[in-house]
This record gives C-alpha cells, sequence and structure tokens, in this order.
C-alpha cells in the first residue's frame, strides 16, 4: 500500500497512538527526517480558530516508474502526476490534548488511467491526563488505502487497477508512568473492508489487546516485558480453497527503550508467539517474534537509522496457512546545511508462506535530496530501486521509480 505523507504522529504518554500512513510499511520510501525538515528548521505559524490550530501541507510530484505492474516480462513504463494535500488540527488544554487530521492522495498516469487512485485518511486522536502520571488516550479513523503493485498477494494482472480497501480502526489505553516502574494496556479494533467483490475473501476484522510492563534501569533508559493477543476473523466462513483462514495468536516481548537525550534512542524487543489456526487441517505453530526502531545520532547533523520486524502476517494464498515477514531497512540521513538535506537506504523483505515452498526475498534501496528554499516551499529529488525474486512463477520483478517533488507547508 501506498504512504501518505503528513499524517499527524502523536506521542501520547508511552502510549503513541498514531495516525495512519496508508500502508508505508510495504514501500520501499523515504524514512521519516529525524535531523531536519522543513517543519523543524521553520517552524509553521498555524490558523487560529478559537483555541484550535490549523496546519495545512501538501506534495505535488512527477513520478517515473519503469515497471508499474511489477511483473518479470513486458514490463510497461510510465510517468505519474500525485498531489497529497493534509490537514491537521490540535487543540491543547492543561489536562487534555486532541489531534484531527484529514489526508488525501491522488495518483493519475499519463498512460496507464487504470491505475489511477486516490487514497485518503480521516480520523482523530485524544489524550485526557487523570492527573500528572496517568493518561486515557484514545483514536478513531477511516483509511481509503490503495495496494501498492510490488506487496506481497498483491495483483498482477494489467487490465484491473490495484485494489483498494477501506480500513476502520479504533484504539483505547491507559498508561501510568511512575518513578520507577510504569505499564500501559491498549486495545484496538480494525475492520480491512476490499472495495471489490472479487476480494471478498480478503475482508476480516482484527482484533488485539496488549500490555507492557516498563522498569527504568537509567534516567534514558528502560526495560520492557509485554504480553498480546491477536485475533482475526474473516468475512466468509471459508475462503476459495475451503479453509476456514480465522486464527488466534498471543505472544511475548521483551526489550530495552532508550528515550531521547542521548546519542541512541528508539526500542527493541524480540519474544515468541503462537499461532492457533481456526480450521482444525490447518497446524498450529510457535515462532519467533522481534520488532526494532533505533536512531543513532552520533553528531547533530547526522544520523543512522534502524526498523526492523519478524513476526506473522495475514495471508489467503491457496495452500499457505501463514505467512511470515521479515522486514529490515537501514539508513543514514544529514544534514549538510540548514537547508539542504540528504537521507540513503537499503531495504531486505522476507515473505514465507508456511504449508507450501514459496519464499520471496525483495532487496532495495533508495535516495533522497532535499533543498529547503523557505520556510513554506523545499523540492527534493528522489530515486527507488527493488528487486524481487520468489520461487514462484511469475512474481519476480525489477523496479526502479524516480521523483522531483514539490513540498509546501503553511
Amino acid at each position: 500500500m501506498r504512504p501518505i505523507r503528513g499524517a499527524v504522529l502523536v506521542s501520547i504518554s508511552s502510549l503513541a497512538l498514531v495516525a495512519p500512513q496508508l500502508g508505508g510499511a510495504q514501500e520501499l520510501s523515504r524514512a521519516t527526517p529525524v535531523i531536519g525538515s522543513a517543519e523543524t528548521d521553520f517552524p509553521r505559524t498555524p490558523v487560529t480558530v478559537g483555541d484550535t490550530r490549523l496546519f495545512l501541507n501538501g506534495d505535488v510530484r512527477l513520478e517515473y516508474d519503469s515497471n508499474i505492474y511489477a511483473l518479470p516480462n513486458d514490463v510497461t513504463s510510465d510517468f505519474k502526476i500525485v498531489a497529497a494535500p493534509a490537514l491537521n488540527a490540535v487543540l491543547e488544554k492543561e489536562r487534555y490534548r486532541m489531534t484531527g487530521w484529514a489526508n488525501a492522495r491522488f495518483e493519475r498516469f499519463l498512460d496507464a488511467t487504470t491505475e489511477n487512485s486516490t487514497a485518503a485518511s480521516v480520523g482523530a486522536t485524544g489524550e485526557y491526563r487523570v492527573r500528572g502520571t496517568d493518561a486515557i488516550a484514545a483514536l478513531v479513523a477511516y483509511e481509503r488505502a490503495v495496494e501498492s503493485r510490488g506487496d506481497p498477494e498483491a495483483r498482477i494482472s494489467p487490465t484491473t487497477g490495484p485494489r483498494l480497501i477501506d480500513i476502520s480502526r479504533a484504539e483505547l489505553g491507559y498508561t501510568r508512568t511512575g518513578t520507577r516502574v510504569g505499564f500501559r494496556v491498549r486495545g484496538t479494533a480494525a475492520r480491512f473492508d476490499h472495495v471489490s467483490a472479487v476480494d471478498r475473501e480478503r475482508d476480516h476484522d482484527s482484533f488485539s489487546l496488549s500490555g507492557r510492563l516498563r522498569y527504568l534501569l537509567t534516567d534514558l533508559s528502560s526495560a520492557f516485558a509485554e504480553l498480546f493477543y491477536n485475533r482475526r476473523n474473516f468475512a466468509l466462513p471459508f475462503d476459495l480453497s475451503g479453509v476456514n483462514r480465522d486464527s488466534d495468536t498471543v505472544g511475548g516481548r521483551i526489550g530495552i527503550a532508550i528515550d531521547p537525550g542521548g546519542v541512541l534512542r528508539g526500542e527493541a524487543g524480540a519474544g515468541i508467539f503462537r499461532f492457533n489456526p481456526a480450521d482444525p487441517s490447518l497446524p498450529s505453530r510457535t515462532g519467533f517474534s522481534a520488532q526494532a526502531a533505533l536512531i543513532y545520532q552520533p553528531r547533530a547533523r547526522l544520523a543512522f537509522t534502524l526498523d526492523g520486524f519478524h513476526g506473522d502476517a495475514a495471508t489467503v494464498r491457496s495452500g499457505a496457512y501463514a505467512r511470515e515477514d521479515t522486514r529490515v531497512r537501514l539508513g543514514v540521513q544529514q544534514e549538510v546545511r540548514r537547508n539542504l538535506h540528504w537521507q540513503a537506504g537499503a531495504v531486505y523483505r522476507r515473505s514465507a508462506f508456511l504449508g507450501t515452498s514459496v519464499v520471496e526475498r525483495t532487496l532495495g534501496g533508495y535516495g533522497e535530496v532535499e533543498y529547503l528554499v523557505n520556510r513554506r516551499v523545499a523540492v527534493a529529488l528522489s530515486g527507488r530501486y527493488a528487486d524481487r525474486n520468489s520461487n514462484r512463477p511469475g512474481e519476480d520483478f525489477e523496479r526502479f521509480r524516480s521523483a522531483l517533488e514539490l513540498r509546501l507547508q503553511f
């Protein structure tokens, strides 16, 4: 799926409810800037309506794609124009904070008009501080997502456009931040509704519950242990191959979290999970779970990033009872001058379809140079490359994309 740039990211105590980014995990796109951007280097002056602050930003991009359908042979290249406006609203009082957003992303191809798409996201987060150490947070959101052609299990036919998915999501969480010991609990419910009736077997509801216990080790670091439970309920009792895809997953992780303030920040954890399918013909299994998001910043203008994930993912592929994904992204960002930034990175992805012999491996890279013209305008030149190898015929591809982008903020 394709991410919309500019969605609000709100860290609510340690709960960190996040505005949806329209599928950023799948795209080999730019990492979120951590050392400088137009927003940090040139603080915006919002429009004020009563006590509410309004922020408007948007991107306009001309992009070349060497393989728009992500096919192994007879590839088609094309140019497209992408426009992505975003409106954010913030209301903050002594004991509560509310944030709302509305984003859209319009993609229009010059020749392959069947690939034209419109994505959107609207939602709100809220936090109420019960007292100094306790907070309740909530999120509600709706998203019209567009599947990326390079995703695992994505459409490969050039005669139909990419899948459209309506995603509704709600979260509720409670956080206590103690002097030495703290905890958080969070519940999430989401509905994935594919627009096309052909994709009815992919529609499902997802429910999750997690709890984390934190113990402060130093002023900047803490150890944590967390438990999680995930439930997937598919709309159809059986998929096209006659399999019940409903499942439960339980697991736990332990790890280290490092708060901002030093040269290293972020968190990393590892543990195990137990996957229990509802269909008696499918085997249960125990797997390894890991997740990391770390930033190493040895100097004020230089940062290295690591994002990683390994664990269970949903699948409806015939013959597969589960999918195990591994994703790793290594990046570097530098502020050459106050108004000139660059970033580059390498991405690795592996998807194994358990119950079959199918394994997909994707290697990729990205790079970008951004020049801040003034407090409201930035210009960027970027490139992305991906090479996927699969032992299933017809799913290999090689793809290069480059873009010239105008970024605006008000």
